[in-house]
């Protein structure tokens, strides 16, 4: 096992992120790391408020961008960065305790053949009750995204000391680009000519080239802001499908479903009818009550199983161009 510290390049994508800069970079520089083998990115969309600010008093590399796209601000990064391994972090993560890159960096010294390593999001103490219903998965997966995602613990094959060691295959990868440290000289020929850095594309790249070994540290544990209520939840649904999935979904790699795909239809179709139904969901609610001692569960797995279902078909049947994709892909069946 190699046991000298690798150097780590993290990029921070921001716009008026004044409420969460600093709680994100004070977890950066407060960890139990060499700062010297640290490079810290903050790819700045021209905020407004007092991000940069606060930026500027850490030790950072500020790169201005005039293209609101946190993929493009990724990818500024990665194509500057120097450190050995490469991890993209939203501004309202927090990691939660001193030794998170440490716990992250020993599967990747452990196992060569790991190719990247991820944490886990947990309750962030006072949180709202809807984060903290989100937070009872692992990656705070929504009903909606649990059906149409695979689970990381599909893909463990070996429990090892400090990590899970995962394989993952074409047709069951995770959705955990987002929290993930990448090799990135394994990324860089794959994504060379890319314009954006696509988290989950890259896995699908890797995995193709039979770079299929990852690792889930679950007690490298990190804090996420994610929601402060319904409404931005359902904002952020139907802007990721109208702005990220309908008009890329033909160059994308990772895709949650194939509407040229029958058993994919069928899916869909199954899915929207457990929605509707509220009861199913209901006593799904109530088990999870059980399990995580929280009576809001009760509440919210039905609420999020029906609104979520209902707004992420509202994006796709809402406008024209939602409606042409879907008529386009179902021609084919």
């Amino acid at each position: 096992m190699n046991t000298s510290l690798p150097s780590i390049s993290i990029v921070v994508p921001t716009y008026n992120e004044e409420r969460h800069i600093k709680r994100c970079l004070d977890s950066i520089f407060k960890q139990d790391y060499p700062k010297k083998l640290l490079e810290v990115f903050v790819v700045d969309n021209y905020s407004e408020d007092k991000t940069l600010g606060i930026a500027k008093k850490y030790p950072v590399t500020i790169v201005m961008s005039k293209i609101k796209n946190n993929h493009i601000s990724k990818m500024i990064a990665f194509k500057r960065a120097k450190g050995e391994l490469f991890y993209y972090m939203d501004a309202d993560l927090e990691f939660k305790y001193k030794d998170y890159l440490k716990k992250l960096v020993h599967p990747l010294l452990d196992d060569l053949r790991i190719v990247g390593a991820s944490g886990k999001v947990v309750q962030i103490p006072g949180d709202t009750s809807l984060n903290r219903f989100l937070t009872y998965e692992t990656h705070q997966r929504d009903p909606v995204l649990e059906y149409f995602s695979p689970s990381v613990y599909s893909t463990v094959v070996e429990k090892r000391q400090g990590y899970l060691l995962c394989k993952y295959s074409l047709d069951n990868i995770p959705p955990l680009g987002r929290c993930l440290f990448w090799r990135r000289k394994l990324l860089k020929t794959p994504i060379a000519k890319a314009e954006k850095f696509l988290d989950l594309d890259n896995l699908v790249f890797l995995v193709k080239e039979g770079l299929d070994y990852y690792a889930f540290v679950p007690e490298a544990e990190e804090y996420h802001y994610h929601v402060q209520d319904l409404k931005s939840l359902l904002s952020k649904r139907l802007r990721n499908i109208r702005h990220n999935f309908i008009p890329h979904y033909e160059t994308r790699e990772y895709t949650w479903f194939n509407l040229k795909n029958k058993k994919d239809v069928m899916k869909i179709i199954i899915w929207v009818i457990y929605a509707h139904l509220i009861l199913p969901a209901l006593i799904r609610g109530c088990i999870k009550a059980v399990k995580y001692g929280d009576l809001y569960c009760i509440w919210y797995e039905p609420l999020l199983t029906l609104v979520l279902t209902d707004i992420s078909v509202y994006g796709f049947i809402g406008n024209r161009r939602g409606i042409e994709f879907i008529r386009s892909r179902l021609f084919h069946l």
